[in-house]
């Protein structure tokens, strides 16, 4: 249960990062608007106070400056000068402020078909702008990026579920309960194989809401016999003998008995079993029956 709360709450705790970005992106494209149209402003006073070099608007340059300042921290940004006084701003490869006017960037928004989630993307004259750089670029990288983005780190969750639906499950199904029960899933919908294809999650998210214990586990009166706890391997062709594992659950012990076959010519191909996760190894070496208590 533990396991599944941990993956369920790191899901949702990406998905609310992801809702933040997304509010903080339009945060930052409003500024940005903002300091565009104050550039532009400055622009058209300074041209007017500077006309034939009768006089030299320092107050109004320093206070462009700085806006220039504050945009470089949000996006990048390349100014130049025109002749007539106007710093002509530019951003991949769009101009987004001279001396005629300034553009206004716009949020857009889209959804993530895999996860279920809106998110926002930035757009100028209806072209998406993705931004590497600045404060906006490193909040598209976080919520978007391949390796270490919260899209990425969704994905391994998904893939751990995953896992689990239906490798540990497979493991689980084939074993048999106190009950004698078997095919039982430990994790998911106790109706479905996960490896089957069948009723299976179609998405990435799907795979991590499908993430629960098996609630017929959680049944008060045969839900833990249904847990399997016992498990036969054989292992044949250990030069004219087999060795068989078989595990029992007993509630309080785990008691495991090991069985071996007749073997010639010394220890067979090095084969050793494990019977405290390899603490203690036993040798198929000898004829021999013995029955461990841990």
């Amino acid at each position: 249960v533990e396991v599944v709360d941990a993956i369920q709450q790191a899901a949702r705790q990406l998905k609310d990062m992801v809702a933040d970005i997304n509010s903080v992106i339009d945060i930052k494209v409003n500024r940005i608007n903002d300091i565009n149209s104050q550039i532009y402003a400055l622009n058209r006073q300074i041209v007017n106070v500077e006309v034939g070099n009768i006089d030299h608007a320092n107050d109004l340059r320093d206070r462009r400056d700085l806006l220039v300042d504050e945009l470089s921290t949000i996006i990048d940004v390349r100014v130049t000068e025109d002749k007539y006084g106007n710093y002509i701003v530019q951003s991949t490869n769009q101009t987004l402020v001279n001396g005629t006017g300034y553009e206004t960037l716009n949020t857009v928004k889209d959804h993530d078909n895999e996860y279920d989630y809106e998110v926002k993307f930035v757009e100028l004259k209806g072209i998406r702008v993705d931004f590497t750089t600045g404060e906006l670029g490193g909040l598209l990288k976080v919520r978007d990026d391949g390796d270490f983005g919260a899209k990425a780190y969704l994905n391994k969750i998904s893939y751990m579920s995953e896992f689990l639906l239906k490798d540990f499950n497979a493991v689980h199904r084939s074993g048999h309960g106190l009950d004698e029960s078997t095919g039982v899933n430990f994790f998911g919908n106790g109706a479905i194989d996960y490896n089957s294809g069948v009723g299976t999650p179609a998405t990435r998210g799907e795979w991590i809401n499908a993430l629960e214990v098996n609630r017929e586990l959680f049944d008060h009166t045969s839900g833990l016999n249904k847990i399997a706890a016992k498990l036969a391997v054989e292992q044949s062709n250990i030069e004219g003998g087999t060795a068989r594992i078989e595990s029992s659950y007993t509630g309080a012990a785990q008691k495991i008995i090991v069985k071996l076959g007749t073997v010639t010519g010394g220890k067979p191909d090095d084969a050793a079993y494990s019977l405290d996760g390899g603490n203690t190894w036993l040798n198929a070496a000898v004829t021999r029956s013995e029955e461990h208590t841990s």
